[in-house]
């Protein structure tokens, strides 16, 4: 399924895209400042593994060519778990990431998925406010689940 919207292309994963992914998410914002590294960036393999040994999503949006960020969920029967989601740092504060999670989740709900679940970091206030926008409700927290920090675990029905 693909859709063309206003200058952005949304569609699903297709196997050359997935360097630039890695690529993304290698750059992606999330350091572990006390060890300087990136703590959840995932190579490849772990990209390849996910996608091919799990029933799983990952829905991109592109600017012409090139990939500005993507969902990546698991499926597990009736639910599905919201593992990613990455904007570039340039296109981010332009409603890009809920128009991509909204694409994203509609994707899932025809694949027979009713719920989608996520965990953030408690200090994670710009993805928080997005998750809650779009109808994710917290459903319990995590103590100390991250290094410096809980984990919410959200639930939003599709």
């Amino acid at each position: 399924m693909c859709i063309f919207l206003y200058n952005y292309f949304l569609c699903n994963l297709c196997r050359k895209d997935l360097e630039d992914i890695v690529e993304l998410d290698r750059d992606f914002e999330n350091f572990d400042v006390e060890h300087n590294r990136n703590q959840f960036c995932w190579d490849y393999q772990d990209y390849i593994f996910l996608l091919t040994k799990r029933k799983s999503l990952l829905t991109l949006m592109k600017n012409r060519q090139k990939i500005i960020g993507f969902c990546l969920s698991v499926i597990v029967g009736f639910e599905s778990e919201l593992y990613k989601i990455i904007i570039q740092k340039e296109y981010r504060n332009k409603g890009l990431g809920k128009i991509l999670l909204l694409f994203h989740l509609g994707s899932l709900k025809i694949m027979g998925v009713g719920f989608s679940f996520l965990e953030v970091s408690h200090i994670n206030f710009p993805a928080i406010c997005l998750y809650k926008k779009i109808g994710y409700k917290v459903e319990y927290v995590r103590k100390k689940y991250y290094i410096n920090s809980d984990a919410l675990v959200m639930k939003r029905e599709l």
